[in-house]
Order: structure tokens, then sequence, then C-alpha cells
């Protein structure tokens, strides 16, 4: 189902014009369209519109484009997605999931625990089967690497998402592991869908409701840093996003930078090189042998003091493993 709202100041007969020609829309091309067609003839103002709720199983989004001829707004919900026929026999995992249908008409369910397990404890395994591999990412998989996926293949497909999780999925070790707080009979089961999902095609608002709600979820990838802060994420999720911050520095930046490694590397190893020598030279007389304070076979306190030990920037390997020791 289509739906579209109308809502804003109108000059008067444009909110009868929109609704007839949406009319005519619904008659000819969309025999499932609802439009608003509350309106006044002689009032500039069509009648207020309830929000059009939007759902985190349908992870499609409200689209507004604002007209500036006459300052209306024109909102379009996109097709819902349509209900997903199970291939698999169902319940798929009766003894620890129940599947809840909470809208029939817009196809959206959710999971309910039957189960009380400790944080961590594991609550199911990515089993094969009847999970099998995934040739390309679609709504219905779970990403597991940087290439790859999988099908579920099962009722955890009906595991919808939270900013503040019940479950975690483990995709390196393929399992589903309960969140820090526990799970108890009864608790929805929720994943957070960037801790596996690096791209969505279909980003969606999130309407989790919990006080660290992230608001616009995507893949990791278009998440901010301070929307990924505090949560679980799966390795080769980590690995990605460094790879993107490094991409995203200033170029600029990180030449100036290498170029300060560089010569702090030149200069230490010039200074290391001067040290030797002035000690080697000092050490010696005309003839080869050492004066006579260092005759007790010991360097002299002078020649200690020349001589140091490695740098804590040597010892952490900053200096790249290349520095001369005196």
């Amino acid at each position: 189902m289509c739906t579209y709202v109308f809502a804003g100041r109108v000059k008067q007969g444009l909110g009868i014009w929109i609704a007839s020609a949406l009319r005519r829309l619904q008659a000819k091309q969309f025999a499932n369209t609802s439009y608003c067609t509350s309106y006044s003839s002689t009032s500039t103002e069509v009648s207020p519109i309830l929000p059009i709720s939007n759902t985190v199983l349908q992870r499609n989004r409200i689209t507004s484009v604002i007209s500036n001829s006459y300052s209306s707004l024109i909102c379009y919900q996109p097709p819902t997605m349509a209900p997903l026929t199970p291939h698999w026999h169902q319940p798929s995992h009766p003894d620890i999931q129940e599947v809840v249908i909470v809208n029939p008409e817009e196809f959206t369910t959710k999971s309910i625990s039957r189960v009380s397990l400790p944080p961590f404890a594991v609550f199911a395994k990515f089993d094969f089967p009847p999970c099998t591999p995934a040739s390309e990412p679609t709504y219905a998989t779970v990403q597991t690497g940087r290439d790859t996926h999988l099908n579920l293949n099962s009722d955890l497909l009906y595991i919808n998402h939270s900013c503040e999780p019940t479950l975690l999925f483990d995709v390196g070790n393929f399992n589903i592991l309960v969140g820090p707080k526990g799970l108890k009979v009864g608790d929805e089961l929720t994943f957070f869908y960037p801790s596996t999902e690096w791209h969505m095609a279909q980003p969606f608002d999130c309407l989790c409701g919990t006080p660290s709600c992230r608001g616009r979820i995507s893949g990791a990838r278009d998440m901010t840093q301070a929307q990924l802060d505090g949560i679980w994420l799966n390795g080769h999720i980590i690995q990605l996003r460094a790879e993107q911050l490094a991409r995203s520095e200033d170029p600029t930046a990180n030449a100036l930078r290498d170029a300060v490694v560089h010569a702090e590397k030149v200069l230490e190893s010039a200074r290391l090189a001067l040290r030797s020598y002035t000690s080697n030279a000092h050490a010696q007389n005309g003839n080869g042998t050492f004066p006579s304070k260092y005759t007790n076979g010991t360097l002299g306190k002078a020649a200690v003091l020349e001589h140091r030990g490695p740098t804590s920037r040597e010892l952490s390997g900053e200096m790249g493993g290349d520095t001369v020791r005196a």
C-alpha cells in the first residue's frame, strides 16, 4: 500500500486540485493508494494528518518534497515490503523464540524470548543448515565478513533492530549471544543491525524508543562515530570502519605527519652517530691506547655519561627499528 499525505498552507482551490489528481491517479494506476482528501473549499488550511508510523521491519522512510511555490509539504511513503513467505518449517526455534504478528496489513512482526539466560550466554547458533551462503546481500541476509553474507532460512529472520539490543549477532563465531543485561522470558529479541551490516540499501528511522536510540539507522558505513560508540560490533565492521577513517583523514596532514616522523628518525640517527664518534675519539690517545683514567678496565664516568640506553620511543618501535645504538 502506498500512502500520500498532503499538509500545510495552500492557495485556495489547490487542495481540491491535488485531491482530485490523486483520486484520478488512484483510479487509473494505484488501486490500493490512499490519500488525504480532507479539505475545505473556503479555507486555505488543509486538515492535519496524523503522522504515518514507520516500523523498523519495513526499513523504509518517508521522503519529503517541499513545494516552494505554495509552501506546502507533500510526503510519499514507498510501498511496504511484500511479506516474506517462509520456505522453512515453522516454528523453527520453538523452544527459545516466539514470533508475534504485530500488524498483518503491514507485515510487521516481532520475536519474543521463551527462555531466561545470563549475559553473554549462547542463545542460538548459525547452523548450516538451515543457514546457507548468500551470493549477494538482501534485506533477509546477515553479513558475516567483508564480502560474505548468509541466508538465515529460519524464524531468526524475524529478530528486529534495537539500539539497546537484547542479543548480539557474533557472526565471527556463528553464535547469537545474550546481551550484557541478560535475557528474561517475554523480552523482545532484538539486535543492532549495523553491528553486522556495512551497507544497507534502505536506511530507516529507528522507533525503538530506548534512551540511547541512534535515530537514523543505516549500515555502519554511513553511521557517525558517535552513533556507534558504546555498541558491540563484529570484527569485519571494526576493520572496515578503521579503513574508512584512515581514508577520510586529510592527505596533507598525513604527508606532514610522515615528514615529521622521518625527520625525527634522521635527527636521532645523526645524534647517536655524533655521540659515538666523539666518545671514541676522546677515549683514545695518539698511540691507540686509552689514557690512564680508563686503564682500570672500565669506562670512566665521562664515557658512561656519554652512553645511554634505548629511549621509550625506540622500545615502542616508533623509530621504525632502524635506529643505531651507540
